[in-house]
């Protein structure tokens, strides 16, 4: 399953950033949305590496702050 980076803002107001396993990137959207987090940035890890430099995929959710889950 691929493996996704996100940073955002959660429910209190705290930022937060993290990984997540999904289907898809939208799918990653989604959960971490239902989990409360107001995400800014969501991206999709290059195959078999999980280091923020290997990111091959970025999606930046912006002003809108869409939430994610």
């Amino acid at each position: 399953m691929p493996v996704f980076e996100y940073s955002g803002v959660n429910a209190e107001g705290k930022s937060v950033k993290g990984f997540a396993h999904g289907e898809s990137i939208d799918a990653v959207a989604r959960q971490l949305s239902g989990q409360g987090l107001s995400v800014h940035q969501l991206r999709a890890a290059a195959s078999g590496d999980n280091s923020f430099a290997s990111w091959s995929e970025t999606i930046t959710r912006g002003a809108a702050r869409d939430r994610v889950r």
